[in-house]
């Protein structure tokens, strides 16, 4: 049976550390959570042994805990959401597989921006800034995850401590932004000429660091390419009447 929950408001759940959630689903599948807005909860929304949902489209902000929590999950969807100002982790997988999770915005988070115990998940797209302490972090049992196209600027942007195991930060041709990173390009094909290195035990790497964000969620956030040129050439005109204008009434 397929559902919908959306377009809902929810706050204020925060009795249990370990019941209380904005959202909660236990044992269910095949579920939406859309365009839903929840905070002040103890988790914002949490899913236990859940598969096969698309989370997508939701703002959870201020959460006492986690921004989200998906415990024991696989083949689940988390998109374009916005996990903010959480007292700990904006998105936390924990012994999942087969989930993605991209296009989030994660954002000024206590502690880190995402935390990973999982295998064969993808985490791509995803705007993680901001953060107190660590932007993306895999724990030691983390293996075969890929990591790549996110955009990174945290106090500490990634710890991989996966020793032994293979997580890949970037897809052959493209890693991720790194905010810190300060290799150059001097072949101009917006890749950096060195490996960016990621904290941790696993000793790993992003071979392909990227020279700009790829992010859709960064650029909407930020300056609207060309703005100040459109802006310019749009009240060029207005100026040069006013100045005309100005001059003739001097003479």
């Amino acid at each position: 049976m397929h559902f919908r929950i959306e377009n809902c408001i929810v706050y204020n759940s925060r009795g249990s550390p370990y019941f209380d959630a904005g959202i909660r689903l236990d044992y269910v599948s095949n579920g939406n959570l859309i365009d839903n807005t929840v905070s002040d909860n103890y988790y914002g929304i949490r899913l236990e042994e859940s598969d096969n949902n698309i989370v997508s489209g939701n703002t959870a902000n201020n959460s006492f805990h986690y921004g989200i929590y998906l415990d024991y999950c696989d083949n689940n969807i988390v998109s374009e959401n916005h996990f903010t100002n959480g007292g700990s982790t904006g998105i936390v997988l924990n012994n999942g597989e087969y989930n993605t999770i991209s296009r989030n915005t994660v954002n000024y988070n206590s502690y880190a921006g995402i935390r990973l115990w999982g295998w064969n998940n993808d985490v791509l797209e995803n705007t993680v800034n901001y953060n107190e302490d660590i932007g993306i972090q895999l724990s030691s049992q983390s293996d075969d995850n890929n990591i790549y196209l996110n955009c990174l600027n945290n106090t500490l942007n990634a710890v991989d401590a996966a020793y032994g195991l293979d997580n890949h930060w970037d897809v052959g041709s493209k890693g991720n932004f790194w905010a810190d990173y300060t290799g150059l390009d001097e072949d101009g094909n917006g890749i950096g000429d060195v490996p960016y290195n990621i904290s941790g035990i696993a000793g790993n790497q992003d071979n392909f660091p990227l020279m700009t964000c790829p992010s859709p969620q960064q650029e909407a956030e930020g300056t609207i390419p060309g703005y100040n040129i459109f802006f310019l050439f749009a009240i060029l005109p207005i100026l040069v009447i006013f100045l005309s204008a100005k001059l003739k009434k001097q003479k």
